[in-house]
């Protein structure tokens, strides 16, 4: 937690169902210990952040393990991602720009905001810039819970604070050779 008359972060930890130690930390989530794959191979230690803008591939497998709590019964994983067709027309290619910092401070602000409204134990928001090849994660939420509601209310209620207030811009580039910056769709209930 963050002491504000301190400025620093007041660690809480707990350990994850394989045996690590997990140290949490308002926007990061420290796993220290090895972390074994589906084989129960250890992978070695992790650093997982809460907020990330980068131009990197989206590791989907490393945010959702960042959210293992033994008090969650449900961590549920959203994945938007890069698609062969918008309005009617063919997609080549997508691409995001974004202002770095007030992006991950909106979206520090939405996270903070999910985790009281939903009551979560974990939330996870990453977003890409640069371009993204087609079927390749763009943006990845990830929540967690004592139980699935909250989580899937959860994951909805962020994407749509993300597509309205997360300064990202989305560019298409289109098989026709043209190209056009694009405004995210609202979701329909």
């Amino acid at each position: 937690m963050w002491n504000p008359s301190t400025r620093r972060c007041r660690p809480r930890t707990s350990k994850t169902s394989v045996g690590c130690t997990r140290i949490s930390c308002d926007f990061f989530i420290f796993s220290l210990g090895f972390e074994p794959d589906y084989h129960g191979v250890p992978r070695g230690l992790f650093l997982v952040s809460m907020i990330e803008v980068t131009e990197t591939r989206l590791d989907v497998d490393e945010i959702r393990n960042s959210m293992r709590d033994p008090r969650a019964g449900a961590v549920t994983v959203f994945e938007g991602c890069a698609r062969d067709h918008h309005g009617g027309r063919a997609v080549s290619s997508l691409a995001y720009e974004a202002f770095g910092p007030m992006a991950r401070a909106e979206l520090t602000r939405i996270r903070e905001a999910a985790m009281a409204r939903f009551d979560l134990l974990g939330c996870a928001i990453h977003h890409r810039t640069g371009e993204v090849p087609l079927t390749e994660a763009a943006v990845v939420v990830a929540c967690a819970a004592a139980h699935r509601g909250p989580t899937f209310e959860a994951v909805a209620w962020i994407m749509d604070r993300v597509k309205e207030s997360v300064p990202v811009w989305k560019k298409e580039a289109y098989r026709d050779g043209d190209a056009a910056w694009v405004e995210g769709e609202a979701r329909r209930p």
